[in-house]
């Protein structure tokens, strides 16, 4: 709810717990910011929203993980430092996940269109092939008929 209160636009959602966000079903393409908590690396937190981040894109999300800089969570933060302190952290992820998307609908475009001239390859070819085939039959029939 921190996110909230700093003035964080989209949907804003509370996991009641890390491994809950598993259970989240995202539509194609989502972009989802996962505002976790700053504990130790090795710690089951962490490994768990890395996990759970992993999870997501496997459901066809875009997802980043983002942390307050020190210890704590962004309530935290909140109170430390004020809400514009989060509003710098989150908004610049925002902006990356919103090029990202852009930047992958762009290389899926241009994969459509390679497979198109590929295709458009590819009929000309067999055509080509079969048109030779066509006439060398009909070259082979007329030698039967002399």
């Amino acid at each position: 709810m921190s996110l909230q209160q700093a003035g964080i636009k989209g949907n804003i959602i509370a996991s009641a717990g890390i491994s809950n966000l598993t259970n989240y079903s995202p539509f194609p393409g989502e972009k989802i910011i996962i505002a976790a908590d700053n504990d130790s690396k090795n710690s089951i937190t962490n490994n768990t929203v890395i996990k759970a981040a992993k999870t997501l894109e496997m459901k066809g999300a875009i997802t980043c993980i983002v942390k307050p800089p020190e210890n704590g969570d962004f309530n935290n933060l909140l109170q430390s430092c004020g809400e514009q302190s989060i509003r710098d952290i989150i908004e610049p992820e925002i902006t990356k996940l919103t090029k990202a998307v852009e930047t992958t609908k762009l290389t899926q475009t241009e994969n459509n269109s390679i497979a198109k001239q590929n295709d458009i390859t590819n009929v000309k070819e067999l055509y080509n092939k079969s048109s030779s085939l066509y006439y060398f039959k009909q070259e082979e029939e007329a030698n039967w008929k002399r």
